[in-house]
């Protein structure tokens, strides 16, 4: 149904390559959907050129792109935080549910003692292993090796966040359900004008990695917590910003009255386009993430995304203004693309802010007549001066 990426903004080969790609895949199949999972740097990056590379990738994400579902490394990194302080505090009463691979082996029941049989035979003592000799590793694959399999690696639950927002969005078209929904459908439903395309994700429950402890959670409760910030991918404050459309992917045993129930109650506390009140979508699947009883995956379409571009925006023009670290770039690169660049990112942002103030289209959005086109182009043509 489409095509998935999955590339950073903050370095030069995520943002860079990962946009090539991207374009790409526009010149060769202009009609195949282009979903992009983007990792947008913290608000306190360790790398000084982060600027630079996400303003640059940001206009092909704004061009190229059909749905781009951002997640930011300090919202990721909260979460993080705040699921390894919930089950510090559980551990106690929470069980595992999904164990590893290694333990789902079905083990073998104990033999009654004082009991042998013919076949049975005394065990034997196996001789001990050498210990294994230190390999050397060459300087270009590193100094340190990587971790054994079961063993958990950086960044592994902020990585584990992203694989399962993009686990419930696709589980329809893995799974049956009463109202599956289909990528084209995100797309067609929650994108009302185009480049507004930047949608807010938010799960519930959270957890992370293959062994997800089972927290309570009523099927309520879940419904409130996907519209909260300490549940959202993205830093941003959707509080007070107008929503063009929303959708709740919803896993498990529930039904449609329950849903709709809980998007009446959602409805008095989010701001919505006065013209499109109704721009909710629903998509059902039967089938649970391993050890829940149900989730939710929230996508919402908010005028507040023009906050993570402001901030970007902002680092960009500090640097830029002083011509820092440009000619890093303009080796490879003219220098007029990072005026069109910060022309196309602060026109988006214009937009952001237009709709979410006065409620209309924003003029970049409307297209012009053609009559009009012609009639100015045949006042502007040289013959007629």
């Amino acid at each position: 149904q489409c095509f998935f990426l999955l590339h950073s903004l903050g370095g030069g080969t995520g943002s860079g390559l990962g946009t090539y790609i991207l374009e790409s895949l526009e010149d060769l199949m202009p009609e195949v959907f282009r979903f992009v999972s983007c990792v947008c740097p913290a608000r306190e990056d360790d790398v000084v050129t982060s600027p630079y590379n996400s303003i640059l990738a940001m206009r092909p994400l704004i061009q190229s792109a059909h749905c781009v579902l951002p997640a930011s490394n300090d919202s990721l990194a909260n979460i993080c935080n705040q699921i390894s302080i919930r089950d510090a505090e559980d551990s106690n009463t929470a069980t595992l549910i999904d164990l590893p691979q290694d333990e789902r082996q079905p083990r073998r029941a104990p033999r009654a003692p004082g009991r042998r049989t013919a076949q049975s035979a005394p065990p034997r003592k196996r001789p001990q292993a050498e210990p294994e000799t230190p390999v050397a590793v060459p300087r270009s694959a590193g100094t340190t090796r990587p971790p054994p399999i079961g063993q958990e690696r950086p960044f592994d639950r902020m990585n584990s966040l992203v694989a399962h927002l993009l686990n419930n969005l696709t589980s329809s078209m893995r799974f049956e359900g009463s109202l599956n929904l289909d990528l084209n459908e995100i797309t067609m439903n929650l994108v009302p004008f185009p480049r507004m395309h930047f949608l807010l994700a938010s799960m519930s429950p959270l957890y992370f990695g293959r062994d997800p402890r089972f927290v309570s959670r009523g099927f309520h409760q879940m419904f409130s917590e996907v519209i909260t910030s300490g549940h959202q991918l993205m830093n941003v404050d959707p509080r007070g910003s107008t929503y063009m459309a929303l959708a709740f992917l919803v896993r498990g045993s529930a039904s449609i009255a329950d849903v709709n129930r809980n998007i009446f109650q959602l409805r008095k506390k989010l701001k919505l386009l006065p013209f499109n009140e109704d721009a909710f979508k629903i998509g059902l699947c039967k089938v649970a993430p391993r050890g829940l009883p149900y989730s939710v995956l929230h996508l919402g379409n908010t005028c507040a995304a023009h906050q993570m571009f402001s901030h970007t925006v902002k680092d960009f023009s500090r640097l830029y203004n002083r011509k820092a670290h440009v000619h890093h770039y303009t080796e490879y690169m003219e220098k007029g693309e990072f005026d069109e660049a910060f022309e196309t990112v602060n026109a988006l942002i214009k937009d952001y802010i237009h709709l979410d103030m006065l409620h209309e289209t924003p003029a970049s959005c409307c297209p012009q007549p053609a009559q009009s086109v012609r009639s100015a182009a045949a006042v502007l043509t040289p013959s007629t001066w």
